[in-house]
């Protein structure tokens, strides 16, 4: 895991159970559905065949993907490295659209940068929040692509 501070197991916790019910995905994955494999086409709805699972699945790994490269991204032009192990900052992510989604760093400072993804091309925007300052949605100029962030 990337984040390095005192509160990095809450935070990993955190992580690992917004993970396991779908809410890091930009999908629309529940609990149920992402933990319940389809045994037979009898269990499929009647509409589903068996090329869109593939794709929804597949759908799946993507969404994760650019989460990862998301905070991979922050990582390096933050340098959050080199910060010392008590510093806090955490990440987010939410379902704006089927192309589009947002990953939300909370950086140390309070202030939020909200990157807007669109899934099909990987380009990023982004937005700032600085709360204290009563700041919301200002433009940044940070923009990349997350493909460029892909392990």
């Amino acid at each position: 895991m990337i984040i390095k501070n005192k509160t990095g197991i809450v935070i990993t916790i955190i992580m690992v159970a917004a993970l396991s019910i779908g809410t890091v995905a930009c999908g629309n994955v529940t609990a149920d559905s992402a933990n319940s494999p389809i045994d037979d086409a009898s269990s499929m709805p009647a509409d589903t065949s068996q090329e869109s699972v593939n794709q929804s699945n597949a759908e799946k790994t993507q969404e994760k993907q650019i989460f990862n490269a998301v905070v991979k991204y922050c990582t390096e032009y933050y340098q959050l490295d080199a910060l010392p192990e008590q510093t806090n900052y955490y990440w987010t992510v939410e379902t704006l659209s089927d192309q589009e989604c947002l990953v939300r760093f909370r950086s140390y400072t309070g202030a939020f940068v909200n990157y807007y993804v669109d899934v099909v091309s990987g380009e990023v925007h982004a937005t700032n929040d600085v709360p204290a300052l009563n700041i919301t949605g200002e433009p940044s100029d940070e923009r990349f692509n997350v493909r460029d962030f892909l392990d």
